[in-house]
């Protein structure tokens, strides 16, 4: 550019169920933020059981409240759960790593 501003990155919603990329100038992005108009979000890792182990990624306050990622997150960050059923709905806990290594030992993972 020409320099006349520096450009922020920023991951917006593309309108389908994705993001997208787009640059906005760093006045226009601390306005945003003053205002209340866009927020930073933290990503985590979650990693889960449920028949199969995987990691997920989740979005703090929208995944999970910031409490319960304080709460359960391990040294670096990640998160641990077990899904399971209960009366016909899956139902998410967290645990803390120690608890959920044993669960993952017991389910034979």
């Amino acid at each position: 550019m020409f320099g006349f501003g520096k450009k922020i990155e920023m991951r917006v919603p593309d309108g389908n169920g994705g993001e997208k990329t787009v640059f906005v100038s760093k006045r226009k992005f601390n306005e945003w933020m003053k205002n209340g108009d866009i927020a930073h979000l933290q990503k985590c890792k979650c990693h889960v059981l449920n028949f199969t182990y995987q990691v997920v990624e989740w979005t703090i306050k929208k995944d999970i409240s910031r409490e319960q990622y304080e709460q359960y997150k391990d040294d670096v960050g990640d998160l641990y759960a077990v899904i399971y059923m209960e009366d016909g709905e899956n139902v998410t806990t967290l645990m803390e790593k120690s608890m959920w290594m044993y669960v993952k030992k017991q389910m034979g993972i």
